[in-house]
């Protein structure tokens, strides 16, 4: 993950600077999952995310329509030179977001409808992750990076079989990522 920097007056101009940086770095494929947050804001209002870094996907979960935004990292010294453009954007979006500087498994589970989880990808992690957050989220948990560290989709596999999740997609371009839903009861 590159650390770009970005000079932007609005969370609009942010998102975009950062989206086009990333694919220039990675490749055009690398922010796929970003779609796929935004093509889901209709059926989900609360999204919580796990490793914002320079939060494009916070944004990208913003400008999409999630109505409850919150993220978390182990540190938030990357998105703070422009924590003020999200601010904004939330004041004109009518949108509701909070940000911790935590550890993901010392953090409280809270019901939300989407999860997004980014941070650290060592499998014994995500795994922690899933266990901890997974029983509280509704509909969706998207995990990044699951083609880079090729361990990550089967562990999301056998995590939705044993919990009562679907696959319901899996990209293997750029990094990769892994979109589980919860079955209906």
């Amino acid at each position: 993950m590159i650390r770009a920097q970005i000079e932007a007056s609005t969370l609009e101009e942010y998102y975009t600077k950062l989206r086009a940086a990333q694919e220039k770095a990675h490749g055009a494929g690398y922010t796929a999952y970003h779609d796929c947050i935004r093509e889901h804001c209709g059926i989900a209002a609360h999204y919580l995310e796990i490793g914002v870094n320079q939060g494009a996907s916070l944004a990208a979960a913003m400008l999409g329509g999630f109505v409850v935004v919150e993220g978390m990292d182990i540190n938030l010294s990357n998105i703070a030179p422009h924590r003020h453009l999200f601010g904004d954007y939330c004041q004109r979006a009518r949108i509701v977001m909070d940000l911790w500087e935590c550890d993901s498994l010392a953090f409280e589970p809270k019901d939300v409808d989407f999860l997004f989880i980014d941070g650290n990808h060592q499998t014994a992690h995500v795994a922690a992750e899933l266990n901890r957050h997974g029983p509280h989220v509704t509909r969706f948990i998207l995990l990044h990076d699951t083609a880079k560290y090729r361990e990550l989709h089967p562990l999301a596999e056998r995590w939705a079989g044993a919990n009562g999740w679907t696959v319901q997609e899996r990209n293997t371009s750029g990094a990769g990522h892994t979109l589980l839903e919860r079955q209906a009861c």
